[in-house]
């Protein structure tokens, strides 16, 4: 009988050791920035062998084939074409909005693709690699260098929070 107890107590201690594990209430990740913010953090987390320069709203809807009124925001940032990296993030009115972006930036990376493999074919694994991301009404496109940095900065925040 003192066995069994010893067992079921050791068992008992276990398990509490284990649900400590967990995350610490309160851990809760930000809700995802604004987009220029957002892009902000990802060029300074070093993903980007090039310089990216903030683009007009007209400039990046011509590139992705959109109107301004397509979404509530819209952030580009840009490289100078030498590479194949940028950063495009969207907030959408709803759900319907951020589809049809996501659609538009599917096309914007198939034309890249076929462009820089025929202009910078070392391009071609960054495209392969590209960051599409949507939850609910926010919409990101990211072509980088190094994606683990990409996923650092991503990852930190909850994306269905105000998404």
């Amino acid at each position: 009988m003192k066995r069994y107890l010893l067992c079921l107590l050791a068992l008992c201690l276990l398990c509490g050791l284990l649900c400590a594990c967990g995350e610490e209430p309160g851990e809760a990740k930000p809700a995802l920035p604004d987009g220029e913010t957002l892009a902000a953090e990802l060029l300074a987390s070093g993903a980007f062998s090039d310089t990216l320069e903030p683009a007009d709203v007209k400039i990046g809807c011509y590139l992705y084939g959109l109107a301004e009124s397509d979404a509530q925001s819209m952030h580009f940032r840009l490289s100078s074409g030498a590479t194949a990296e940028e950063i495009a993030v969207f907030r959408c009115a709803d759900e319907a909005s951020a589809q049809r972006v996501e659609a538009a930036a599917k096309a914007r990376l198939d034309y890249q693709r076929e462009s820089f493999g025929d202009y910078v074919p070392e391009e071609l694994p960054k495209l392969e690699k590209a960051v599409l991301r949507r939850e609910g009404s926010c919409v990101l496109l990211c072509v980088a260098a190094d994606y683990a940095a990409v996923s650092a900065v991503l990852d930190a925040y909850d994306w269905t929070a105000g998404a």
